[in-house]
Parts: structure tokens; C-alpha cells; sequence
């Protein structure tokens, strides 16, 4: 029985090199249950089995890092998105048919799903949005996806929510915007700098509200102009529309554009359509800028840190470390308590 934990060492050095503090965990688990059955009553030893079985089906846990479900879906959704869809769409730019950035915050995931599965069905069955995009895109036909599965197009909408974060340098799109250009666009530019940029972006979502690439294409623009002008007023009328897009934004209220004129707000959508289909670059990770429209996590330098796969479970933690410390050293109290009342036992019948 002595030589058992020495064997059991080995054991773990063979299995799980380079993992000592792992190791060491089991080993002790080991030690606990050698001297239980040495010394112990059949309770203990029952005891410190079950504990000791424990700890062994969780080892893997505790040495190997382990993906968890949302990584696994991203990675199915951008699979996915890459072979069915990047023909046609981008998440950051118009190509044949709309920007697709957060457009999980402006139809439902059911209508979703319907509209990806069977396009030509939801406009035939009359839905508005539906058929202005159908027309805004020359009646084109989008090909049907009966092949995927809801779960597939659920891990599509996925990437497509989290890759419409991702920051986008926008400033090549301003600087081709010369005094030559379009006078709508070049004025369109700056009232859009003036009005809507602390709170919008084109190319990818803010904090505070959505990605307007591609609106026009999506939203009538007697439907827009309104809205801008007093998106509470257009919410308060019942429009199904601008009340789901409130909601999605946590009930966030979009400053009143009242002086805003309608060509001023033409001029706006007239530089957002152009700038939609313009090429723009993703922003690597530490040049991101810590600003309003930054979703994610930004350190205090204003670096914005890339997103790690993490264990689901591990003793490297400050908290496994006191758990596991905690536990042991119970252990080794009962154990030295049951082997000095097995002493004193042994001594009383002496005597």
C-alpha cells in the first residue's frame, strides 16, 4: 500500500508532462486515499474513494482549455457565411446586395431565418420591408437556402452580430470626397460629421445604435426623413418598424433632428449610399480607438484587447487555488485526526 503513491506519481508524469500543479492535485487526492484505507474506518475509506473518483473524471478538466459553445458557433457561422454567402454580401459593404452590419438589430431572428431561407416567398407574401429591398436591388433574386438548417442560419446571424462590431477605418472613405465630387455628397459629408457621428457609424455598429450602410436600400426614404427629423414621434405613431428598433436599443432615445431640413437629410443618405459601397479595412486591435461607438472591452490606454478562448475550467484561477487548498487541507486534518484517535485506540487497549 506504501508504494502505491510513488506509482501513481510516475503515472501522472507519464500522462500529463509539464503539468505538475495538475499533477500535484491528484497526487495528494492519492495520498488522502492511501492513508484512509491504511488507517481509516470503512466509512473513510468509502469517503475518500468517492472523493478521489472526482477529482480523477474532472482531471481533464483541470489540464485541457476547452472552447465553449459561442466560439464553436462563430466559427460554424463565419464557415458558413464564407461558402454561401460572402459572394454576394459583406458584413462592412455594399457589394450586390446590402451591407449586412447589424442587421440582427433591424429584423427579428424569425423573420431572419424566413427571409434566408426563402426570399422570394416573404415578398411575395407582401411584407413591405421585403419588397422595397427587392425593388431598391432591381428585382433581383436572391437564390434560396432550403439546404440550411435553422440552426446554420442562427450561427450565420451570429457572426454576422458579432463581426458588425468590429471597428472599420473610415477615414479613406472621407478623404476620396474632394471639392470635385458630387456637391450633395461632399455636403452630405459634413453634416453627417456635424450631426450623426458621435453616435453612428457606416461601416459597423456603435454603441449606442446601428450600422447605416445601406440604409436607402433598406427604408424608403420618405420613411427616413421623418424618423431623423423625430424618431420618438415616429415610434409613438405604432410603426412596428421603428418600435422593434427602439426596443433592440434598449428603449435609448435618438436625438430629435428638427432643423434638419429634408435636403439636408437627402444629402446625409446620399453620402451614406455612396460611402456603403466604398472598400474599407478592419482596424487591427491596437489601433483601435477607445470612442463612443466602441463596443468592446477597452483597456485604460484605449486598447482594445482581441478576444481570448479561455478554459471553461481551470486551477490556475486565484479561486481554484483557495478551493483547492481549502481541500486539502481538510483532508489531511481528517486524516491526522483519525490516525491519533487510531493511536490513542491502540494505546488504551495496552494499557
Amino acid at each position: 500500500m506504501n508504494r502505491l503513491p510513488v506509482v501513481f506519481g510516475s503515472f501522472l508524469k507519464w500522462l500529463w508532462p509539464g503539468r505538475r500543479q495538475h499533477g500535484g492535485v491528484l497526487l495528494l487526492f492519492f495520498n488522502a486515499f492511501t492513508g484512509a484505507c491504511t488507517f481509516g474506518s470503512t466509512p473513510l475509506r468509502c469517503l475518500f474513494g468517492v472523493m478521489l473518483a472526482g477529482v480523477l473524471s474532472t482531471g481533464c478538466g483541470f489540464a485541457q482549455p476547452m472552447q465553449d459553445d459561442s466560439t464553436q458557433i462563430l466559427q460554424h457561422g463565419e464557415l458558413l457565411f464564407r461558402r454561401h454567402c460572402n459572394a454576394c454580401h459583406s458584413v462592412h459593404r455594399e457589394v450586390v446586395g446590402p451591407m449586412l452590419a447589424s442587421v440582427t438589430k433591424k429584423r427579428s431572428h424569425a423573420w431572419l431565418i424566413r427571409f434566408i431561407s426563402n426570399s422570394e416567398q416573404v415578398i411575395a407574401s407582401g411584407d413591405a420591408y421585403a419588397r422595397h429591398l427587392s425593388d431598391a436591388y432591381n428585382n433581383q433574386v436572391m437564390p434560396t437556402f432550403s439546404m440550411l438548417s435553422q440552426q446554420d442560419i442562427a450561427s450565420i446571424l451570429a457572426y454576422i452580430e458579432h463581426e458588425s462590431l468590429v471597428q472599420v477605418d473610415e477615414t479613406p472613405v472621407h478623404d476620396r470626397i474632394t471639392v470635385k465630387s458630387d456637391s450633395s455628397i461632399l455636403r452630405g459629408r459634413v453634416l453627417f460629421r456635424d450631426q450623426c457621428s458621435s453616435c453612428h457609424f457606416i461601416h459597423y455598429e456603435g454603441r449606442y445604435a446601428p450600422a447605416l450602410g445601406s440604409v436607402s436600400k433598406r427604408l424608403p426614404r420618405e420613411w427616413l426623413i421623418p424618423f431623423i427629423q423625430n424618431s420618438q414621434k415616429v415610434v409613438r405613431s405604432g410603426d412596428e418598424y421603428a418600435e422593434a428598433l427602439f426596443e433592440r436599443y434598449h428603449r435609448r432615445v435618438m436625438v430629435p433632428m428638427n432643423f434638419l431640413t429634408e435636403n439636408d437629410i437627402t444629402d446625409i443618405l446620399n453620402y451614406i449610399a455612396y460611402s456603403s459601397t466604398s472598400m474599407v479595412e478592419t482596424v487591427a486591435p491596437e489601433e483601435r480607438a477607445h470612442g463612443p461607438g466602441v463596443v468592446t472591452n477597452t483597456a485604460a490606454d484605449g486598447e482594445v484587447p482581441d478576444q481570448e478562448t479561455r478554459p471553461t475550467f481551470s486551477l490556475q484561477t486565484t479561486s481554484w487555488m483557495l478551493i483547492t487548498l481549502f481541500v486539502a487541507l481538510t483532508i489531511i486534518a481528517v486524516i491526522g485526526t483519525a490516525f491519533a484517535i487510531k493511536m490513542l485506540r491502540s494505546l488504551w487497549r495496552k494499557d
